[in-house]
């Protein structure tokens, strides 16, 4: 895990945060901010480090996870005997990048798990439970959320980026459309399935 540190220049704001991949967070982030915003400092530490800078900074909060900038943010370290964390544990990779989207996108907000609950089109208790990343979104949820953040729909798209490239299903989808776009694509499309099949 780390520990980040997104600025917004014109806005003198700061958002510390933590994530499993930061440059992930970074897009979703500056894809749904209406502001420019630029990834300034990442450090080793967790929920814990992000815990203590919050407490550190906590005279410079203005929103969440937003801060006033100062220049001390650029330099700062986490001390290195803070206790280790209760470790929040996903079953998979799909889990957890589906809740750092959801808290990206809606954690900062005030009256956070309202909002989601409506983009959801589900109940308050439910979205609780989605921010704290207790439970997982239901499919219906999931779809209607996926129409309205862009940064769950940024994350989702990611993540069948991803296991497509891991089973080798991208290379195979290239293949057939580079066959369905020549002039003579049905035999070079059957020989092609013929193999996959294989």
């Amino acid at each position: 895990m780390s520990v980040y540190f997104i600025r917004c220049k014109t806005l003198s704001l700061v958002k510390i945060g933590y994530s499993a991949h930061p440059l992930r967070r970074f897009a979703a982030i500056r894809a749904t901010w209406p502001y420019d915003v630029e990834l300034v400092r990442v450090i080793c530490g967790g929920r814990t480090a992000e815990a203590w800078m919050h407490a550190r900074f906590s005279g410079l909060r203005r929103k969440g996870e937003w801060f006033d900038f100062s220049s001390e943010m650029l330099t700062i370290e986490v001390p290195d005997d803070l206790p280790e964390p209760e470790k929040r544990q996903f079953k998979s990779e799909t889990r957890q990048a589906l809740f750092e989207a959801i808290r990206d996108d809606f954690a900062y907000m005030r009256n956070a798990a309202e909002n989601l609950a409506a983009a959801a089109n589900s109940r308050v208790r439910s979205a609780h439970n989605w921010l704290s990343g207790r439970n997982s979104l239901d499919a219906s949820a999931l779809i209607h959320l996926l129409a309205a953040s862009p940064a769950v729909a940024r994350a989702v798209d990611d993540l069948i980026a991803e296991k497509r490239l891991k089973s080798g299903m991208a290379q195979r989808e290239t293949l057939f459309a580079d066959f369905h776009n020549s002039p003579s694509s049905a035999p070079a499309i059957r020989a092609a399935r013929a193999e996959w099949r294989r």
